[in-house]
């Protein structure tokens, strides 16, 4: 069985969404796709028409575009890197290919250092492997294969670098009844383990995986399906625990979907979309991701809010945040305030 074509659609939305706030993301408006560094000013990349942007990772210092350009009969990943607004750009060589579709790369980073790259690839939509290479010193590593193609849908990758050099993978799977959240790691020296479930199966579909990192460990949020509404869940990573995730923890209200995560001074904040009312909602967590205090809006009121764009968190009076929409880097389309809530 493959995916519903909506639910793929939802997914990866969700997956190019599903960035750290903290670093570059990609804003969509009525004159195209320009990248917003961590400091909110969007800077115009100036592509050709037909070079699709997919997601954005570094800092405003450095940055790093990803998304994929025709070659052929066939469409092949780029990558883009960038200084500040104005600083040198240069694209990479390109990936080796195998299969004519690749897509939706995820980087990795080292201190904001490009590192390499985590994306799909296949012969179609319902074949696609998990794919990763390292960039060294101007060439690719040879591609590893850290999951071939399944039984269906593999999207929505997320990665978090541990403080030992590592990497944590995770992405959603179609495993012949519905869509389950995997895990790998990535050694230093290139390796990855073979993919496993972060929780017990279930029958119901857990999707659009988020990823953090807390030290020698990971925070993982998803959107899991519950009979009647998605609700986001939090579990935790331990390297220092033989490699294992915490029981899942159902964080988010009924409707809650899209999960990012975000570094602060006091933990981690959690953002997501929620459903009624239609708006956004911040949790701040623990590393184990429990929720400490939370704040929501409504976007119903206004119209240039409640839109798909997913808002930057600034903090404001104490015991307060404001979910704001950028415009031109200058002027907010939209700021709307609320009063954290601490939790019992």
């Amino acid at each position: 069985m493959f995916l519903p074509k909506t639910l793929r659609i939802f997914c990866l939305l969700a997956a190019a969404a599903a960035t750290v706030l903290a670093a570059p993301t990609l804003r969509s408006g009525s004159d195209g796709v320009r990248l917003e560094l961590d400091s909110g000013v969007l800077v115009d990349l100036d592509l050709p028409a037909e070079l699709a942007l997919e997601s954005a990772a570094g800092s405003d210092a450095s940055w790093i575009a990803l998304g994929t350009r025709p070659r052929g009969e066939r469409r092949e990943l780029f990558v883009l890197l960038g200084q500040g607004t104005a600083g040198p750009r240069r694209f990479l060589p390109a990936l080796p290919a195998s299969a004519p579709v690749q897509e939706h790369a995820v980087a990795l980073t080292a201190d904001a250092r490009f590192d390499g790259l985590v994306w799909l690839e296949g012969t179609d939509e319902r074949s696609l492997a998990v794919k990763a290479a390292r960039f060294r010193n101007g060439q690719w590593s040879a591609p590893r294969t850290i999951s071939p193609p399944g039984p269906g849908s593999q999207l929505a990758l997320a990665s978090a670098r541990l403080a030992d050099g590592s990497y944590v993978l995770a992405w959603s799977a179609f495993d012949g009844e519905d869509d389950e959240i995997l895990w790998s790691r990535g050694r230093p020296g290139g390796s990855w383990t073979a993919p496993r479930p972060v929780a017990p199966g279930n029958r119901v579909p857990d999707i659009t995986p988020a990823l953090i990192s807390t030290g020698n460990g990971a925070l993982l949020s998803w959107a899991r399906f519950d009979g009647n509404d998605y609700r986001v869940m939090t579990a935790a990573f331990s390297a220092d625990s033989g490699n294992r995730w915490s029981t899942p923890r159902t964080v988010g209200p009924p409707g809650s979907v899209f999960p990012s995560l975000d570094r602060t001074a006091d933990g981690i904040r959690l953002l997501a979309r929620t459903a009624a009312p239609r708006g956004w909602e911040a949790i701040e967590t623990d590393a184990g991701g429990k929720p400490l205090r939370r704040a929501a809006i409504s976007t119903a009121g206004s119209p240039a809010a409640d839109r798909s764009d997913r808002p930057r968190l600034l903090p404001t009076a104490a015991g307060a945040v404001t979910f704001r929409w950028p415009g031109d880097g200058r002027t907010a389309l939209a700021d709307l305030s609320a009063r954290w809530s601490e939790e019992p």
